[in-house]
């Protein structure tokens, strides 16, 4: 994922990936949130791309697709129909440019309900670097067009080709991925973890069918001022 704008900042190119939440950390209702997506320095600087729609844990996969590309000499930050980047308040084009030029680390965002008493849970799968993202295909058929620049982006070697603040899990039983951990699991085994996870691999490429996605409980009370990073 690094240095995004110096290799494909021409505007055709978008980071894209597969979100699904599905346990939003509160009981009773229902939790809409904007979808984002960080991208860090190596200083910890960081830019964030938001979406405009919000999302809830009963709606299906979503396909986000950030378009990679630079402040322009407007300030107008990078855009599309989905969503648009944002930086914070009082930096310039300067400061947007230069992380996502020396982009080191991309992180989702994950704390939906804002307190320590919670169980949040998300999915993420077919995370890519593609060109020609005009059109995001939602149809369940989704592959990168060419070779996907995200090495093992829809799990399917398992927990390989990226790293995490957070404990792989490794067995598959009831109640085995707790907080603070993650899996790399298929619709029987997420089925086996908890009965609430019914959810199995939503796309499937010309290559073969995909069975494994990555299945994440969200960190609960951590020490005010800490945070974690998948």
């Amino acid at each position: 994922y690094q240095n995004l704008g110096q290799r494909f900042g021409d505007g055709d190119h978008c980071l894209c990936f597969d979100y699904k939440i599905y346990n939003d950390g509160v009981q009773g209702s229902s939790v809409p949130i904007n979808i984002r997506l960080h991208l860090f320095d190596s200083s910890g600087n960081s830019i964030y791309f938001e979406t405009y729609a919000t999302y809830t844990e009963n709606d299906d996969w979503i396909k986000i697709c950030a378009p990679i590309g630079l402040c322009d000499a407007g300030g107008v930050l990078p855009s599309n129909a989905q969503g648009t980047w944002k930086m914070p308040v009082g930096q310039d084009c300067n400061y947007f440019n230069n992380i996502m030029n020396n982009s080191s680390a991309v992180k989702f965002w994950i704390d939906i309900a804002g307190s320590a008493a919670q169980s949040e849970r998300v999915g993420i799968d077919n995370i890519c670097v593609t060109s020609g993202c005009g059109e995001v295909n939602n149809d369940g058929a989704y592959c990168c067009e060419g070779d996907n620049l995200v090495q093992n982006g829809n799990f399917e070697n398992g927990n390989t080709g990226f790293t995490s603040a957070y404990t792989y899990q490794t067995s598959v039983a009831p109640n085995s991925v707790v907080p603070g951990q993650y899996g790399i699991v298929n619709s029987s085994e997420a089925a086996t973890i908890s009965p609430q996870w019914q959810v199995q691999d939503h796309t499937f490429c010309a290559n073969g069918s995909n069975s494994d996605f990555m299945v994440v409980n969200g960190r609960t009370q951590q020490a005010p001022g800490t945070t974690s990073v998948i």
